[in-house]
């Protein structure tokens, strides 16, 4: 079974939100005699709420727009390429200017975005930039909505297997060591979702949602010398 380790991941955190909203529901019908159709109805609408606003918020906070075909064919190529080889869905690609070389995807298979930007596309090669698009693809067709470390991994891990290690290695190293020098910061919420999440105090580094930039360069080494 592929990706195991993310499946189960995700599966206990969707038992855990499930369960947060059935208390949710039960306070309502037990403590404010709600009837149970309507909460039940609410309770949908509420997590279905909370879904489309985070993905508009990180879009917004991220200042993206469309990214005209016209303008970035390599790009939308490239997006195309990939998406047949994972078969999944073309997703919506936009640009944003966002001081730091970084890219992130939100949405799911059929409705997803990638959102990448311009510092990126000028920093890296094409085959490092398809190596991103990978990583950005693979979040998409995971499914992977949580932020984690793991989910980090597995990203990195398909994009090597379809673009190759080295690429992605270079591509990691390159925007790990553009972001040290820059003064930008990206909101929380956008930061979470990126394929960088930005330097960290050591403290902050035990709770960070990105694995170090010199472990996940290792791993996609190791898939390069295995799978290449």
């Amino acid at each position: 079974m592929r990706h195991v380790g993310l499946k189960a991941r995700m599966a206990a955190v969707g038992s855990i939100l499930f369960g947060f909203y059935m208390l949710l529901a039960i306070v309502a019908v037990e403590g404010f005699g709600a009837p149970i159709p309507l909460v039940l109805l609410g309770t949908v609408l509420f997590a279905g709420f909370q879904y489309k606003f985070g993905k508009w918020a990180a879009l917004r906070s991220a200042g993206a727009d469309e990214m005209s075909e016209d303008r970035y064919p390599d790009v939308h190529r490239s997006v195309e390429r990939l998406c047949g080889e994972m078969d999944l869905a073309k997703p919506d690609l936009k640009v944003a200017e966002m001081g730091v070389p970084n890219a992130f995807a939100v949405g799911r298979r059929g409705a997803g975005v990638v959102v990448v930007s311009t510092e990126l596309m000028h920093l890296l090669s094409h085959e490092e930039l398809e190596a991103v698009l990978a990583h950005e693809l693979a979040h998409i067709d995971n499914r992977d909505v949580v932020t984690s470390r793991y989910r980090e991994y597995v990203a990195d891990d398909d994009a090597a297997r379809h673009v190759g290690g080295d690429a992605m290695a270079d591509a990691l190293r390159k925007i790990s060591s553009a972001g040290k020098r820059t003064d930008a910061e990206l909101d929380d919420n956008v930061s979470a979702l990126c394929i960088f999440g930005g330097e960290r105090s050591a403290l902050e580094r035990l709770f960070a949602t990105h694995p170090p930039i010199e472990k996940r360069v290792e791993a996609v080494r190791n898939v390069e010398r295995e799978y290449y």
